[in-house]
């Protein structure tokens, strides 16, 4: 993201304000990047990094929530040590210490004006960090803004604002569910077997304990009840949903609910038969092999594949005869002396 030019660092709870600032700065051809739903964990801080790093100027909203946040206050830390910050205020609130010799923005109780002073005050911090005019885009036509005050027109901004913003209270008011949030999360093979739990943390939420069903596969989606971001008018909040991929295992093969495993298994055992110890998602079981097997033979384990409780999968082992890696003159002069020896098994 090379054409980058601004960065907004936000709490998940203000989004709806986040995303109001957003349109306003497009409006003056500013390219912007606020959404940070997508990702979580080691991932997100990651890609937060890829994206202040391609950013020309980092707007961060203080807030008495995003004060709290440390996520924020990160941003905020390593948008200042790369000289790209630009703070504003949402509303009134102790900022984190090392941030208050920085003249913030206020932008308490913005109309949602495009041309409204509180705004104004911003575009010029962003004119002077990124370099760039700001231009008001109106109908594909870019008009340089008037940089001093007075009476100016707004109504071509009165729609694209008037939901949001000209009752600045009106987004606690319209009762709207808060949306969901998606995610990737990567799982380890044994949990799809046998089940299990992952904690998981999203974004600036707490830790959350994900329970991880039995038989689950890549592609499929958990939803997390109310997870997602708050709602507004005390309508419910949005759901977390997590789309599952599935790392491979390096013994196990999952077809179905049944496991496959290839199994080495001595000369000696596929021709006299033994009982050997075999891995199994369960732990160590032993494993009969009858008097003459070929190799390729499968042998199945009731019950020990994907433990679903209504019907688990069964466990197959197919048969590879291995003999000893060194060369062993007792066993070539048996097999000459075979009485069997010419005999030739189907290859196809």
């Amino acid at each position: 993201m090379s054409g980058l030019d601004v960065f907004i660092s936000y709490k998940r709870e203000e989004r709806d304000k986040a995303n109001a600032i957003c349109a306003a700065l497009e409006r003056y051809g500013y390219t912007v990047w606020f959404d940070t739903r997508l990702l979580s964990g080691d991932r997100f801080r990651q890609e937060i990094k890829k994206q202040i790093d391609a950013a020309k100027a980092v707007v961060v909203l203080w807030s008495q929530r995003s004060v709290q946040s440390q996520f924020v206050i990160d941003e905020a830390s390593y948008a200042d040590r790369n000289k790209k910050l630009c703070p504003a205020m949402l509303d009134c609130c102790d900022i984190p210490f090392g941030f208050g010799a920085y003249h913030a923005v206020s932008l308490a109780g913005w109309s949602g004006d495009p041309l409204d002073d509180m705004l104004t005050n911003l575009l010029t911090t962003l004119e002077a960090k990124t370099g760039k005019a700001a231009a008001l885009v109106n109908d594909g036509h870019s008009t340089e803004r008037n940089t001093t005050k007075g009476n100016t027109a707004s109504g071509d901004f009165d729609d694209l604002f008037s939901d949001v913003f000209k009752d600045p209270k009106s987004w606690q008011k319209s009762g709207k569910r808060g949306e969901d949030l998606r995610y990737r999360l990567t799982v380890e093979f044994e949990d799809t077997i046998l089940g299990g739990k992952q904690t998981v943390q999203f974004a600036d939420g707490p830790p959350l304990s994900v329970t991880i069903p039995a038989g689950i596969t890549s592609g499929k989606l958990l939803r997390l009840r109310s997870q997602g971001l708050p709602g507004t008018g005390g309508a419910a909040a949005g759901d977390a949903i997590l789309e599952i991929t599935v790392k491979d295992h390096p013994l196990y093969k999952r077809i179905g609910d049944d496991l496959h495993v290839d199994l080495p298994v001595s000369l000696t055992e596929a021709v006299e038969g033994a009982r050997i110890e075999v891995p199994s998602p369960l732990g160590k079981k032993l494993l009969t092999i009858p008097p003459g097997m070929h190799g390729g033979k499968t042998l199945r384990m009731r019950g020990l594949g994907v433990q679903k409780p209504d019907l688990p999968g069964d466990l197959y082992y197919r048969l590879h005869i291995e003999l000893p890696p060194q060369p062993n003159r007792q066993l070539r002069s048996f097999v000459r002396k075979w009485e069997d020896r010419v005999f030739t098994p189907d290859r196809f």
